[in-house]
């Protein structure tokens, strides 16, 4: 907050870690994500906003879990759409 920033974006695609790091192409799990989205609460940051890019036949079937799991947080859930263009 001493830099100017109240709130910000986080993305996450799937609670579940085998999707998470696919869609990421990353090696941390999504608990590290949630970690630092609590932290965030925290120190004051909010609101909130997940973005959840749902691509078919990779992660949609974290849709309700993840609504599941934010669902009376507070925090908001923004389902975005993938879109290939390329």
């Amino acid at each position: 907050m001493a830099a100017g920033r109240r709130r910000g974006p986080v993305s996450l695609e799937s609670l579940d870690d085998a999707v998470f790091k696919m869609m990421h192409d990353g090696d941390f799990p999504a608990a590290r994500v949630l970690d630092g989205i609590a932290t965030a609460r925290q120190v004051g940051l909010w609101p909130i906003k997940i973005n959840m890019v749902v691509k078919r036949g990779l992660n949609v079937d974290s849709v309700l879990p993840m609504a599941r799991h934010f669902h009376g947080s507070g925090i908001i859930l923004r389902f975005i759409e993938y879109m290939d263009v390329g």
